[in-house]
Protein backbone atom coordinates (compact mmCIF):
# COMPACT_ATOMS: atom_id res chain seq x y z
CA UNK A 1 0.00 0.00 0.00
CA UNK A 2 2.77 2.25 -1.18
CA UNK A 3 -0.25 4.77 -1.70
CA UNK A 4 -0.34 6.03 2.06
CA UNK A 5 2.76 7.14 1.65
CA UNK A 6 2.48 9.10 -1.26
CA UNK A 7 -0.44 12.32 -0.31
CA UNK A 8 -0.24 12.57 -4.02
CA UNK A 9 -2.99 9.56 -3.84
CA UNK A 10 -4.74 10.47 -0.81
CA UNK A 11 -8.05 12.00 -0.53
CA UNK A 12 -7.45 15.01 1.56
CA UNK A 13 -11.05 16.55 0.92
CA UNK A 14 -13.20 13.62 1.95
CA UNK A 15 -10.98 10.94 3.34
CA UNK A 16 -9.27 10.25 6.46
CA UNK A 17 -7.01 12.54 7.68
CA UNK A 18 -4.43 12.68 10.66
CA UNK A 19 -4.41 15.40 13.24
CA UNK A 20 -2.10 15.01 16.14
CA UNK A 21 -2.39 11.68 17.26
CA UNK A 22 -5.40 10.72 15.57
CA UNK A 23 -7.32 9.86 12.51
CA UNK A 24 -10.65 11.99 11.59
CA UNK A 25 -12.90 12.30 8.77
CA UNK A 26 -14.89 15.11 8.46
CA UNK A 27 -16.17 15.94 11.94
CA UNK A 28 -15.60 12.62 13.61
CA UNK A 29 -12.56 10.64 15.13
CA UNK A 30 -11.72 7.21 13.58
CA UNK A 31 -10.74 4.41 15.75
CA UNK A 32 -9.50 0.71 13.95
CA UNK A 33 -9.63 -2.09 15.65
CA UNK A 34 -6.66 -4.62 15.22
CA UNK A 35 -8.72 -6.49 12.58
CA UNK A 36 -8.54 -3.59 10.29
CA UNK A 37 -12.94 -2.47 11.27
CA UNK A 38 -13.46 1.02 11.39
CA UNK A 39 -15.68 3.04 14.01
CA UNK A 40 -16.66 6.02 14.03
CA UNK A 41 -19.48 7.42 16.42
CA UNK A 42 -19.92 4.26 17.90
CA UNK A 43 -21.01 2.42 14.96
CA UNK A 44 -18.92 0.00 13.50
CA UNK A 45 -17.95 -0.80 9.73
CA UNK A 46 -16.33 -4.32 8.32
CA UNK A 47 -12.86 -2.44 7.12
CA UNK A 48 -13.05 -4.13 3.48
CA UNK A 49 -9.62 -3.28 1.22
CA UNK A 50 -12.19 -1.54 -1.19
CA UNK A 51 -13.99 0.97 1.76
CA UNK A 52 -10.51 1.16 2.90
CA UNK A 53 -9.85 2.69 -1.04
CA UNK A 54 -12.95 4.95 -0.54
CA UNK A 55 -11.96 6.01 2.39
CA UNK A 56 -8.25 6.65 1.90
CA UNK A 57 -7.86 7.18 -2.07
CA UNK A 58 -8.26 9.56 -4.31
CA UNK A 59 -8.95 7.49 -6.99
CA UNK A 60 -10.35 3.95 -6.62
CA UNK A 61 -11.17 1.22 -9.11
CA UNK A 62 -15.08 1.80 -9.34
CA UNK A 63 -15.39 -1.60 -10.81
CA UNK A 64 -14.02 -3.17 -7.43
CA UNK A 65 -16.85 -1.36 -5.38
CA UNK A 66 -19.25 -3.80 -3.98
CA UNK A 67 -22.76 -2.15 -3.09
CA UNK A 68 -22.30 -2.96 0.90
CA UNK A 69 -18.55 -0.87 0.13
CA UNK A 70 -20.54 1.86 -1.02
CA UNK A 71 -23.22 1.94 1.46
CA UNK A 72 -20.80 2.26 3.90
CA UNK A 73 -18.81 4.85 2.36
CA UNK A 74 -22.20 6.66 2.57
CA UNK A 75 -23.13 6.05 6.13
CA UNK A 76 -19.40 7.16 6.98
CA UNK A 77 -19.97 10.18 5.04
CA UNK A 78 -23.10 11.23 6.26
CA UNK A 79 -22.65 10.27 9.66
CA UNK A 80 -19.05 12.55 10.00
CA UNK A 81 -20.62 15.06 7.50
CA UNK A 82 -17.19 14.83 5.64
CA UNK A 83 -18.76 15.56 2.63
CA UNK A 84 -20.26 19.24 3.39
CA UNK A 85 -18.42 22.37 3.29
CA UNK A 86 -16.57 22.95 6.69
CA UNK A 87 -17.89 19.66 8.51
CA UNK A 88 -20.67 20.99 9.01
CA UNK A 89 -24.56 19.63 9.22
CA UNK A 90 -25.38 22.59 7.37
CA UNK A 91 -23.28 23.25 4.88
CA UNK A 92 -23.71 22.48 1.19
CA UNK A 93 -21.93 19.65 -0.38
CA UNK A 94 -17.94 20.72 -0.87
CA UNK A 95 -17.18 20.12 -4.57
CA UNK A 96 -13.81 20.87 -5.18
CA UNK A 97 -11.38 17.79 -5.48
CA UNK A 98 -12.16 14.37 -3.82
CA UNK A 99 -12.73 12.32 -6.92
CA UNK A 100 -14.33 9.74 -4.89
CA UNK A 101 -17.51 11.94 -4.82
CA UNK A 102 -16.70 13.43 -8.46
CA UNK A 103 -18.73 11.93 -11.81
CA UNK A 104 -18.15 8.30 -10.92
CA UNK A 105 -19.49 7.58 -7.96
CA UNK A 106 -21.77 10.57 -6.84
CA UNK A 107 -24.68 9.32 -8.80
CA UNK A 108 -24.48 6.34 -6.56
CA UNK A 109 -23.70 8.06 -3.17
CA UNK A 110 -26.85 10.41 -3.67
CA UNK A 111 -29.45 7.92 -3.98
Amino acid sequence: MTYVYKRRFLDTQYGVRKEGKTFTIGDSQVLVDTSGDITIKDRLFRGTKVLWELLTRMNVNTEAVTKDDLKSYKKILSMANAHLARYRPDGNINIKGGKNFGKSLRPSLQN
